[in-house]
């Protein structure tokens, strides 16, 4: 076999790239000419860079010696010298034992972590707290930092020198460090985080150039929990290192502080958060079709009989040959020509097992190409038999499956193959470092056994003839004989110069092994859940976090660049034959529809093809040809062939193919009953046959199925909800009723709920009675289910599930929005039990002027009288601590309190703080008739009408437009029929303000001395108690 590669044309410009990749194959006895063709055109017009800094302009000109060079040289210990973050990895260099180019391999997940603002004590300080501890000796600092006096050498004094004064002038991120250096300067300051903001998805394609405000907002809990994690906290002083996320927009800034002299963050998430469809080459769902799509070919053709491993060979002619257009090319620089030359390749070699050249004609086939660890790709591939040739003796085995050295002398050719691609090792005790080699064994189990003949094991494997002839290979100094030689077929070897092992099976667990991805995936799946944990607030729960499969699938796959190409080329990851089509199934008029974004809604139903599927158009079939009823749904596509472009089923001419009704999950109620209803029923011209049974027609599929006793009695889940009720608590009883329902494909769940919501009842009095502080409460028994089911639906919320899946009852709409309130769960998510213990301990500190606010406070709250009060005072009198001790005792009692503050660095002081603009939704831009973003009845007005008490500190910082907003929209979204709010300053809710009249004013730009002195006085403030 030979293969001729051209590269007939490479041009680019600016405005348009165009590649166009020739290949010309030749095999024996056949000669075919193929041009694949690889076209981009670039229609974006991308913005330009900022100018580089004219120290680094000159550092990095090729063109100029001396300082240049030497800077060059060392640029990776100069940007180290100044990287904010640290990297980590486990390296792994067993792999670069092997032959083949080397490899910079990690073992698990490489990552970046920064220390805190400052060193511990007795420590040195390192990558960001250089810019903020010690900086009279900055440069002395960082120069010490390097412990190899080598690498102090090299190091230019003066190239630190202006580094940093570029960064401190040019770069937005340290500027930011270094505004926190300036507050450690401070006498008595307190502790603090400086928080670095990751990119919101709110805010759009638009990029703004980054200002130091906004790179060193320091916000708790400013954006919910969904993105808690794209934010770098740095502590005041910790323990150990901080692990952040490279999906930070300010990672590479502070990681490669050289490339990115100015700081910029100019990475936006735009667009909406997706699933990974099934089309998505290799995502779960892909993998998961696959994988029933090869099932139902084991159910159509048995179990598969070879299963062959195919491995690309770099040393191959064709793509030696293709390097020689550019000298000094290695394979693993032009991953396109591998790529290419292995596709060809592939496609010979299913040619070759299509024919029934080398085991006889295939019934059905399948591959899936995979890429090494070190990239190469390699294919598995199954082969179904056909069925004369599936009937095989060990002595037919031998005839294509051999596991032995051929004579060297007799067989010249095929010992040179043999011996270069299909020998294992050295291994063992002859080179126990061998990369196969796990706890002093080889984990592949070579060397086998010599034996006289074939045989086959009682679970259908073959235990290949492996002679002792006397025949071996030298490999590394070692002489290796049939004991370990990889099965393989001898003229597939010879042909394809590549390792092929070919191994006889008769098991369908080989099928898991080609989509290995999808066992391992609960594997992956913990290892996310238990990174996210570590960078989450720890009062945020597991089951409240959203789910982004697209970033779980980059987090778990390593794209070479092998596999990057071959998805470029649009190559095949997976393909089968016969092909398998897949049924689609729908309940009437519930068919999912397919339209382009800008098509309006009139459009689309007025297609006259709307409600027309595979499935409707099945039955349509069966109404016009008698021979079509003679077939089940799954049985239909060996017969007939679905159009999808025209929507309609043909008779098969040609081919064959094999049906499989898509996976629906019992959990799908009368679509699961209807997929089961199917596999059954023939010929169906309705639903109304479908769900016929003996001439008898029944209101719903469950029932149908009942009818052909498919469905069981339940009895297998009563027996343990029974025994477990004489010991669980409800709690517990909800959780196990919940299980069974999703998981156990209960028949009746309505039953299950009629029989047993008594037991599932036994605290909600006691709760209740709690909450209302009525000790001789009574109540009915459809409130207590309307409890009962509100905890039920709670519990399916966390699954993605819901009661009216199950035909089950919804609890009270209201209710249930209370519960399901996120911020309201968030505020009333705090440990009570801490909060009680720190009010204690706050409680003992506070003098007599503050006990007076404190007092004040706590009883308009407790008397809902919605007071006004200012507490007036400079910074260190003590008004954080107040603050503080407030919360405390509101939140340990289960109110709400919303702490906020006229700006990040203050809010960063106030337990769960935020600013006012976030929490409220204040306009940007404010005048006397603003208010605030709220609508009714939206979780944030749930959460204002249960608030206690606001805290507003700084509050003259803000203009008195913020609060004059506040007040009109509180008392819009307050006023209810029993309550006229709007007659109420904040809606009759109780505010605390605090600050400083002696700080200096906002300017107003063109204002007058009186605009600016009634700047942060509205006229809502006579009915504020001033107090100090």
């Amino acid at each position: 076999m030979s293969s001729n590669i051209m590269l007939d044309c490479l041009s680019m410009d600016v405005n348009h790239v165009e590649l166009n990749y020739g290949m010309q194959k030749e095999f024996t006895n056949h000669a075919t000419n193929k041009l694949l063709g690889f076209q981009y055109v670039v229609r974006k017009t991308l913005p330009l860079l900022q100018s580089t800094p004219e120290l680094l302009d000159t550092l990095l000109d090729y063109g100029v010696s001396g300082k240049a060079k030497h800077f060059r040289k060392n640029i990776r210990t100069y940007n180290s010298m100044f990287a904010l973050t640290s990297f980590g990895a486990k390296v792994d260099n067993d792999i670069n034992r092997k032959l083949g180019p080397y490899v910079f391999k990690i073992s698990g997940q490489n990552y970046h972590r920064m220390y805190s603002l400052l060193p511990m004590d007795g420590h040195r300080p390192k990558f960001a707290q250089l810019y903020i501890y010690d900086t009279e000796n900055e440069i002395d600092n960082r120069m010490r930092a390097f412990n190899s006096r080598d690498e102090l050498q090299d190091i230019d004094r003066n190239i630190v020198r202006q580094l940093m004064e570029v960064f401190d002038s040019r770069n937005e991120v340290v500027k930011a460090f270094r505004m926190a250096r300036d507050r450690f300067r401070e006498a008595n300051y307190l502790p603090i985080r400086l928080r670095l903001i990751g990119t919101r998805p709110e805010s759009g394609p638009q990029y703004n150039p980054p200002m130091s405000s906004e790179i060193a907002g320091l916000i708790i809990g400013d954006f919910g929990t969904a993105d808690r994690q794209r934010d770098i906290i740095v502590e005041h002083k910790m323990e150990g290192l901080k692990r952040i996320t490279d999906l930070h927009p300010s990672f590479m800034a502070m990681q490669y502080p050289i490339l990115f002299p100015y700081g910029d963050v100019d990475g936006n998430v735009i667009g909406k958060k997706i699933i990974l469809p099934s089309s998505f080459t290799a995502g779960p769902r892909y993998m998961i079709q696959n994988y029933q799509d090869a099932i139902a070919i084991c159910r159509h053709c048995g179990h598969p009989d070879l299963f062959i491993t195919f491995t690309c060979n770099t040393q191959w002619l064709e793509i030696q040959n293709a390097l020689l257009f550019i000298p000094g090319q290695r394979p693993e620089n032009r991953p396109d020509i591998v790529s290419r030359v292995f596709k060809i390749k592939v496609d010979a070699l299913m040619a070759d097992i299509k024919n029934g050249t080398y085991f006889g004609m295939p019934a059905a086939d399948l591959y899936t190409i995979e890429f090494q660890k070190r990239g190469l790709p390699h294919v598995h591939i199954l082969v179904w038999l056909q069925g004369k040739h599936r009937s095989v003796t060990p002595a037919d085995i031998d005839l294509f499956i051999s596991a032995e050295i051929p004579d060297k002398n007799t067989y010249t050719d095929e010992y040179q193959a043999v011996s270069k691609f299909m020998m294992h090792g050295p291994c063992g005790s002859a080179n126990p470092r061998a990369p196969c080699m796990a706890k002093g064994y080889c984990s592949k189990y070579f060397s086998k056994e010599f034996r006289p003949h074939t045989v086959m094991d009682e679970n259908g494997f073959a235990i290949y003839k492996r002679r002792n002839n006397g025949e071996y290979v030298t490999k590394n100094g070692v002489d290796l004989d049939n004991c370990y030689v990889v099965p393989h077929n001898l003229q597939l070897v010879v042909k394809y110069q590549a390792h092929i092992n070919v191994e006889w099976c008769n098991k369908t667990r080989l099928i898991k092994y080609l989509f290995k991805y999808i066992n391992k995936g609960p594997d992956r799946i913990r290892a996310i859940i238990e990174d996210d944990s570590s960078t989450t607030n720890s009062t945020c729960r597991q089951q409240d976090r959203e789910v982004d499969e697209i970033k779980k699938y980059l987090d778990c796959r390593y794209l070479s660049a092998y596999e990057a190409v071959w998805r470029l080329f649009q190559f095949d990851i997976h393909c089968r034959d016969p092909t398998v089509e897949r049924l689609t199934i729908h309940l009437p008029l519930m068919n999912n529809i397919v339209y382009h974004e800008m098509q309006t809604l009139d459009d689309i139903l007025r297609r006259p093809d709307v409600t027309k599927t595979m499935f409707t158009e099945w039955m349509a079939t069966n109404q016009v040809y008698d021979d079509a009823r003679e077939l089940t749904y799954v049985e239909f596509p060996t017969k007939w062939v679905w159009h999808s472009d025209d929507k309609i089923w043909t008779k098969r001419k040609k081919g064959h193919r094999i049906g499989r009704i898509v996976y629906i999950h019992p959990n799908s109620g009368e679509l699961y009953f209807l997929r089961m209803l199917l596999n059954k029923v023939k010929g169906a011209r309705n639903y109304t046959e479908i769900r016929t049974v003996n001439g008898i027609i029944y209101e719903t599929f469950r029932a149908a199925c009942d009818a052909l006793e498919l469905l069981g009695d339940d009895l297998e889940w009563r027996h343990p909800f029974e025994e477990a009720a004489y010991w669980s608590s409800a709690s517990d009883l909800r959780q196990l009723f919940v299980t069974i329902i999703m998981f156990c494909e209960v028949a009746d769940p309505v039953k299950l709920w009629n029989d047993y919501w008594e037991s599932m009842s036994d605290d909600i009095i006691y709760r209740v009675k709690n909450l209302l502080g009525i000790s001789s409460l009574k109540m009915p028994d459809a409130e207590i289910q309307n409890y009962v089911l509100c905890e039920l639906e709670l519990l399916l919320n966390k699954n993605n599930s819901s009661l009216v899946q199950f035909k089950l009852p919804l609890p009270n709409r209201l209710l249930m929005e209370d519960s399901n309130n996120r911020l309201l769960r968030e505020e009333l998510d705090y440990d009570s039990n801490a909060l009680r213990a720190e009010h204690m301990e706050l409680f003992k500190g506070i003098n007599r002027d503050q006990l007076i606010v404190y007092s004040a406070v706590l009883s308009s709250v407790y008397e809902e009288r919605g007071n006004l009060f200012f507490v007036y005072g400079h910074g260190g009198t003590g008004k954080t601590y107040l603050w503080r001790t407030i919360i405390a005792k509101l939140r340990s009692e289960g109110r709400i309190v919303l702490a906020v503050a006229s700006s990040g660095i203050a809010s960063l002081l106030l337990p769960g703080g935020r600013t006012a603009h976030s929490r409220f939704k204040i306009p940007v831009k404010l005048d006397e008739f603003s208010t605030c973003e709220i609508k009714k009845r939206t979780q944030l007005a749930k959460l204002l009408a249960h608030t206690s008490l606001i805290i507003w500190d700084e509050a003259p910082m803000n203009h008195r437009n913020c609060f004059e907003a506040l007040d009109k929209s509180l008392q819009d979204i307050l006023q209810t029929a029993e309550e006229v709010a709007e007659e109420k300053l904040f809606g009759g809710k109780t505010v605390l303000l605090g600050g400083d009249f002696r700080q200096i004013l906002p300017f107003i730009v063109g204002g007058t001395r009186q605009d600016v002195t009634t700047r942060d006085h509205p006229p809502i403030w006579p009915a504020f108690a001033i107090l100090s």
